[in-house]
């Protein structure tokens, strides 16, 4: 008998759920593997005004100036290009359905939505020491202002191209918080890059 398919995380032989575990109270990094998130890649003309008509159809959001993110209730739109947009939402199901109804609403236009859920995968970077962590890495200045919340950008990280979001400012001592998005054939060693990049600052790890 054919056993069904299973889904399996970019991440999935790390076994992370056991080294949730072992994580430091005490740790200054935070790290994490936001699984089976949908994605959708976004081309088109910025200027087309039915390209933002069906943005706010399909997401309830407006197009994001360069090198922004709006965030929306059921999915999130980061602007990776001049004429490029990864649009996130909370599961696979999710990405069908936005690049279904984003391709019928661009139709006749020069413009495409693509579902790359597959392609990519997600890591969660948090802790007082997250921003340090990235500069080892990374060589865009991360220091507020010029990198905030809600900032993303496509840039190069430890060893692989990536899409770094800023999730949140450090508000209170606890530390920036930044999802990133990698290429799925890259995320195995880039989490590597990062966990030894954190390691001496005490590193906890979790899954979601």
């Amino acid at each position: 008998m054919t056993e069904p398919l299973r889904m399996r995380s970019a991440l999935a032989s790390l076994d992370l759920a056991v080294r949730t575990a072992l994580a430091s109270e005490k740790a200054g990094v935070s790290l994490g593997q936001r699984r089976f998130l949908g994605k959708v890649n976004l081309r088109g003309d910025a200027g087309d005004g039915q390209l933002g008509r069906a943005v706010r159809d399909a997401l309830g959001l407006e197009l994001p100036a360069a090198n922004r993110a709006e965030i929306g209730e059921a999915a999130s739109l980061l602007r990776i290009g001049p004429d490029e947009w990864l649009a996130i939402g909370g599961s696979l199901a999710d990405a069908r359905e936005l690049s279904r109804r984003l391709s019928a609403a661009l139709e006749g236009h020069h413009a495409a939505a693509t579902d790359v859920s597959s392609g990519w995968a997600a890591i969660r970077l948090g802790g007082a020491e997250s921003k340090t962590v990235l500069q080892k890495g990374c060589t865009l200045d991360l220091a507020t202002p010029r990198f905030r919340a809600g900032d993303c950008t496509a840039t190069y990280l430890g060893n692989a191209d990536v899409v770094l979001h800023q999730v949140d400012d450090d508000r209170d001592g606890s530390g920036a918080l930044y999802d990133i998005y990698v290429p799925r054939s890259y995320a195995f060693s880039l989490w590597y890059w990062l966990h030894e990049a954190s390691v001496e600052f005490g590193l906890a790890v979790s899954i979601g």
